[in-house]
């Protein structure tokens, strides 16, 4: 089954597992009657997994079982509709997730998910273009991440060679997008965030992509793949994160903070998108918006630590990467002490531990 290929390996290492049990609340897949589906995304089950994984308690593993069948009851196997969450517009593959079926077969042979994981796979396989466009309508590195990663799942249960190569085929295209400076550029209008042709990358959504393109590489043991995410690590730790200290109104000096997006322009002195210009710098509504993405670009740095190491890639990079995990995980932790009462909208529990359990273990190697 490979499962280790795509999850963090098993261990007494409790990494941010103790925090994200603090946070975690119950049954939150019906909290959000006004968008039932929100809850969701960033594959909720496949957290809880992660989660159990290093908490090693076995009602963490119910938990995860239950939500995954929970998930895939929702998850239509014909129709238009097929490897869409049902919850979802027709198109949107961000919610169509294979690594949960690989856990529940990993964990007792039942095989009765495969329907629903080769519905998925063919979707972003109809969906997800091959080759990148700048002129093609969207692009972001979240949904070419769960091309890779649920292709990959799905590839892992079956041994449908396809699967890999299409995977492959995602993993390349953004290698070819990223050949400057390790950074997959694509203009705002794709991205959704505006209607120009400048260059960004969506750090947040960048960190699920690392999480999936080393999943690639424990597969195919393609160095390219660990190559890029040290790459693309060690770019945002120098242009995309910043001492609090220059946003307006105070409260955040000495916390590093994330940029919401990072172009290919100077970084500037002040926060937020002024007059709509998208440089580098942070959300709108200041600190607190970025500070809660400290935690899975915290994780980025850890997996940039170990993409480094393993590459034999300079010392110095491996400090500056150090350097940043450490500062975003101070940020991480002042941002959870006063937010950990009331996760709103629910998504973020996933997105601040879906990706970051091994990240202890990362920087151990």
């Amino acid at each position: 089954m490979l499962l280790g290929s795509v999850l963090p390996v098993a261990g007494t290492a409790a990494d941010n597992a103790a925090l994200a049990l603090a946070v975690l609340q119950r049954g939150r897949e019906a909290s959000n009657a006004a968008d039932p589906k929100e809850p969701w995304l960033f594959d909720l089950a496949t957290t809880v997994y992660r989660i159990y994984r290093r908490s090693g308690r076995v009602e963490d593993r119910a938990e995860a079982m239950r939500l995954i069948a929970a998930y895939y009851a929702l998850m239509p196997t014909t129709g238009a509709q097929a490897g869409i969450f049902s919850l979802a517009n027709q198109d949107d593959t961000k919610y169509s997730y294979a690594t949960p079926a690989l856990i529940f077969e990993a964990e007792g042979g039942d095989q009765r998910f495969r329907p629903h994981v080769q519905a998925i796979a063919a979707a972003h396989a109809r969906i997800e273009p091959v080759a990148y466009s700048p002129s093609q309508g969207f692009w972001t590195e979240r949904r070419i991440a769960y091309a890779i990663g649920e292709t990959l799942a799905w590839h892992l249960m079956s041994g449908d060679t396809q699967s890999l190569v299409r995977a492959r085929t995602w993993g390349d295209q953004v290698l070819a997008m990223s050949v400057a400076d390790g950074v997959p550029w694509h203009t705002v209008r794709q991205h959704q965030e505006g209607d120009d042709a400048d260059l960004i990358t969506s750090p947040w959504m960048g960190a699920i992509l690392a999480d999936k393109m080393h999943a690639l590489h424990r597969v195919t043991r393609d160095n390219r793949y660990l190559d890029w995410i040290a790459r693309y690590a060690l770019y945002i730790a120098r242009y995309g994160v910043r001492d609090g200290a220059v946003l307006p109104g105070g409260g955040w000096s000495g916390y590093m903070l994330p940029a919401y997006l990072v172009g290919d322009r100077a970084l500037p002195t002040t926060g937020g998108w002024a007059s709509g210009v998208y440089g580098r710098g942070w959300s709108d509504n200041g600190g607190w918006d970025d500070g809660e993405h400290a935690q899975d670009i915290a994780g980025l740095m850890a997996r940039g630590v170990f993409a480094a190491k393993r590459l034999g890639r300079p010392a110095s990079e491996q400090a500056e990467l150090l350097a940043a995990h450490a500062g975003l995980r101070r940020t991480a932790d002042y941002v959870f002490s006063y937010r950990t009462n009331a996760t709103s909208p629910a998504r973020k529990f996933q997105w601040w531990f879906g990706s970051t359990q091994e990240s202890g273990w990362l920087l151990a190697q």
